[in-house]
């Protein structure tokens, strides 16, 4: 009686002094996680939804000098907002990748062409990776500017900034 006494008021202490290990994620540990970034957006208008990508790089904690790279589809809520859903990979320095799904909104102003300006709000959800993400898990709330410096035909181009934040656990 005694013995097992001893045993749970050992294992009460080892609780009470370690509540990390009690409440982290099986096989991780939620860290806050943020970055920013630059690149290039592409969306091409000829199709509904608008179909588009975006490569660059960033500076991600946990994973130093990153790229990435989405595909997405934009859909015109307004007449000057939208929707938008897609995917996105990046790529650690050491190679370790993160998959991404994200939804968001924004507003655009002027009319689509050289001079257009957009204001995203997106929210990520990591969905895997590769190497010490392979199990990875988290969210992210980013903002993303944009401008159209560029058309030809139906596609416009330009670059694009970001921050994000949030938490990872891997």
């Amino acid at each position: 009686m005694r013995r097992t006494l001893l045993v749970l008021i050992s294992l009460l202490t080892l609780a009470i002094i370690a509540p990390g290990a009690a409440v982290a994620k099986r096989g991780g540990t939620d860290r806050p996680w943020k970055g920013k970034g630059s690149g290039t957006t592409t969306v091409d208008v000829a199709t509904t939804p608008f179909p588009g990508s975006t490569e660059g790089t960033a500076r991600f904690s946990h994973l130093g000098k990153t790229s990435y790279s989405s595909q997405f589809a934009v859909t015109i809520t307004g007449p000057d907002s939208f929707t938008i859903v897609g995917t996105q990979t990046v790529v650690a320095a050491n190679g370790d990748m993160l998959f991404l799904s994200f939804t968001g909104t924004g507003s655009f102003a002027g009319a689509f062409g050289p001079g257009q300006t957009t204001d995203t709000t997106l929210s990520y959800t990591v969905t895997g990776g590769t190497g010490r993400f392979d199990d990875a898990t988290g969210t992210l709330t980013g903002r993303v500017l944009g401008e159209v410096v560029s058309v030809v035909g139906a596609t416009g181009t330009g670059p694009h900034t970001f921050t994000a934040r949030g938490k990872i656990s891997y």
